[in-house]
């Protein structure tokens, strides 16, 4: 990472292979700012995203991609009341023992390393999925057979996309 004059640190650049991972991906690397500005009705998430291609040795600029969702704070009864919140509640349900083991084993990579960590950059497109695929994959199997699931695994495929 880069410091700015201000102090603050430059976001990094971040692999992305895209959803469907057996294509060659429409850009290899994402540099991205969001900032989440709380208001008295809720919060605005404001996205400023670079994407780049990576050819010939350098990071080539494609685009640049801009957005702004809003999320309005339910705090009315009547009005909680219309939102249908079951299939959320109904999968944090089902994986929250798989999420808590994943926030275990984050706060046991932040606590013992020794510097910044950063995601790989040169997984090979279709030779493995990106790393939340494969932990929402890990946490959909969990649903299914919570035994099978272990620590071990979760910390395995952080591994496989981490590099200190």
């Amino acid at each position: 990472m880069e410091t700015t004059r201000r102090g603050l640190r430059a976001p990094p650049l971040a692999p992305f292979l895209g959803a469907n991972t057996q294509s060659v991906p429409r850009y290899d690397l994402l540099k991205v700012t969001n900032q989440h500005i709380i208001t008295p009705e809720g919060w605005a998430h404001t996205q400023n995203n670079r994407k780049y291609v990576h050819r010939e040795g350098k990071n080539k600029s494609l685009c640049i991609e801009t957005g702004l969702n809003t999320y309005k704070r339910i705090t009315n009864p009547d009005e909680f009341a219309k939102e249908d919140f079951a299939a959320a509640e109904a999968y944090w349900e089902k994986t929250a023992p798989f999420w808590a083991e994943m926030r275990f084993l984050w706060k046991t990579i932040l606590g013992t390393a020794e510097g910044p960590i950063h995601y790989k950059t040169h997984l090979k497109v279709g030779d493995k999925q990106n790393l939340m695929t494969r932990i929402n994959g890990l946490a959909e199997s969990f649903t299914k057979s919570p035994s099978e699931v272990t620590s071990k695994e979760i910390a395995t495929v952080l591994g496989e996309h981490l590099c200190p």
